[in-house]
């Protein structure tokens, strides 16, 4: 199984967006798809990869950026 940490999540958010808007869509943005901010759904032990690409989806970021993002190669 292809797993997200959480540490590899926020980089690959601000590698993605840039650090002050990665921390407002974590903290704020609503993903429909998961019925929460990305904030509540990690708070609530939702999948990192999921959560992840559902930001993605929802943020419209090419799929080539969104696997192996976030990670120390």
């Amino acid at each position: 199984m292809n797993t997200l940490r959480l540490s590899e999540f926020k980089r690959a958010c601000e590698l993605e967006f840039g650090v002050l808007q990665a921390m407002v869509l974590i903290s704020e943005y609503w993903l429909p798809q998961l019925r929460a901010t990305p904030a509540e759904a990690l708070s609530s032990n939702a999948d990192v990869r999921r959560v992840w690409l559902a930001l993605c989806e929802e943020m419209n970021v090419p799929e080539e950026r969104r696997h192996g993002a976030g990670k120390n190669i």
